[in-house]
């Protein structure tokens, strides 16, 4: 196989699995269990908000596996699997958009402040992880801050216990989804 053949597999490879990675993430952030009274509301902030939750928890992992296994991702990032999977999460937040009858005028307008949005939550969840007081602030920030304390520690020992599973994974059994997402 010719080196263009292998770059453009891998690609290819890669852009597969982060499709798999956040349909998965997608499916279980979507769980009944997570939404309803005195939990998060069934409405785009909260599905945003628990898709981000699971976001940040798996890319945080992909970050250490890669770091811990040498693995280089490029200038920016650019190569990194979480990239790819956020780069998925991108195109389909521009999918519903373009269903809902936004132009492209109308998406760029809309996807901007939403990933800017992403970022901000995603950041913050990260950097409070490996401590559960934070990681419960955290939680409380977003579309839960008018809810139920009780589901908010709720949610904080499930991140938490997501966070146990995946930590221990190598890259490749993240990048295959050799886990098991915690009970909630």
């Amino acid at each position: 196989m010719g080196f263009l053949q292998r770059f453009f597999k891998a690609k290819s490879n890669k852009k597969s699995q982060a499709g798999d990675i956040y349909a998965s993430l997608m499916r279980q952030s979507r769980q009944p269990e997570f939404f309803g009274p005195e939990r998060f509301p069934d409405t785009y902030d909260g599905r945003v908000d628990i898709l981000t939750m699971h976001l940040a928890v798996f890319m945080d992992a992909v970050r250490s596996a890669e770091m811990r296994e040498g693995i280089n991702t490029g200038r920016n990032n650019e190569g990194s699997l979480s990239q790819a999977v956020f780069d998925v999460m991108v195109k389909d937040f521009d999918t519903a958009l373009r269903e809902e009858g936004y132009t492209d005028t109308g998406v760029k307008k809309r996807i901007k402040p939403i990933v800017g949005f992403f970022y901000k939550r995603l950041k913050t969840l990260t950097e409070s992880l490996s401590e559960p007081t934070k990681l419960l602030e955290a939680v409380q920030q977003g579309a839960l801050k008018e809810e139920s304390s009780l589901f908010a520690n709720h949610v904080t020992e499930y991140l938490q216990s997501m966070r146990e599973e995946l930590s221990g994974k190598t890259f490749d059994e993240l990048a295959e989804q050799k886990y098991i997402f915690p009970n909630f």
